[in-house]
């Protein structure tokens, strides 16, 4: 469960959905749980949609665990975060928030907008004589 894996509080869980009531909430885990059926507004899908896109792209980038989740929690200064940590912007309760972290975390699995890691800040390219052809 992403909740759990990225240390979500229930206060986060519901910012995330939209801010159901807290009751609304608990019924919707416990029926999910169940195998139950839910239904639920295009707002909350598209919610979680794009929750789901953040944690594939997380997972794509960073790997599974603590790499990923500490990601999320430490501050950043990509300029769409602001110095935040992205998971702010994730649980800042507004659909377009959300969107906006997942746009971000798209782009930088497609090499765009994100800043290299650490490890290859200091990357040199390639000289055609180390490429070996076979």
């Amino acid at each position: 469960m992403i909740a759990i894996e990225w240390g979500l509080t229930l206060q986060e869980c519901r910012l995330v959905l939209g801010y159901p009531a807290t009751s609304t909430y608990r019924v919707w885990k416990k029926r999910a749980q169940a195998g139950k059926e839910i239904v639920l507004s295009v707002d909350t899908l598209t919610r979680i949609s794009a929750l789901l896109g953040i944690y594939r792209a997380v997972r794509i980038l960073f790997g599974e665990g603590e790499t990923a989740a500490g990601w999320l929690r430490r501050p950043n200064d990509e300029r769409v975060f602001g110095g935040n940590p992205p998971m702010s912007l994730v649980t800042a309760g507004t659909q377009d928030a959300l969107m906006t972290a997942r746009r971000f975390l798209d782009a930088a699995c497609l090499g765009v907008y994100m800043s290299p890691p650490r490890v290859d800040v200091d990357f040199k390219p390639y000289e055609d004589d180390e490429i070996i052809f076979l």
